[in-house]
């Protein structure tokens, strides 16, 4: 999964795709089914997944421009010097060890009650 979401962000990066129906290109799907060995309803996930990363990160690098205008029109060195290495990472390169949180939906399986199972009262299938 983690492959998955970090293809995706690549291909959301080179080709500046900033809405939820511009992924989905049946070609960049199928690239990506074949080279992690997902199903289709994964491969969205992990453009979901992707596509909700780089929103976040666009506006938490919004956010942080504007502080850091307000920052420089009151020239305020030190407050300056801290936003300056507080800038938000774009996605995928901050070190998280490669840790992606997966929405868990409908495409890739459902929650049931489970009967026969005693360790656990739900199962995913």
């Amino acid at each position: 999964m983690t492959l998955g979401v970090a293809l995706w962000s690549k291909l959301i990066e080179s080709n500046n795709i900033r809405t939820r129906s511009e992924p989905r290109s049946r070609i960049l799907e199928e690239e990506i089914k074949e080279e992690t060995g997902l199903s289709a309803g994964f491969v969205q996930c992990c453009g979901d997944t992707a596509l909700w990363m780089w929103q976040s990160y666009e506006e938490q690098h919004k956010a942080w421009l504007r502080k850091l205008k307000v920052a420089e029109k009151r020239v305020e060195k030190r407050w300056i010097e801290k936003l300056l290495k507080r800038e938000p990472n774009k996605p995928l390169t901050n070190g998280n060890n490669g840790k992606v949180p997966i929405w868990f939906d409908y495409r890739i399986g459902r929650l049931e009650r489970a009967k026969s199972v005693k360790m656990a009262s739900y199962v995913v299938r």
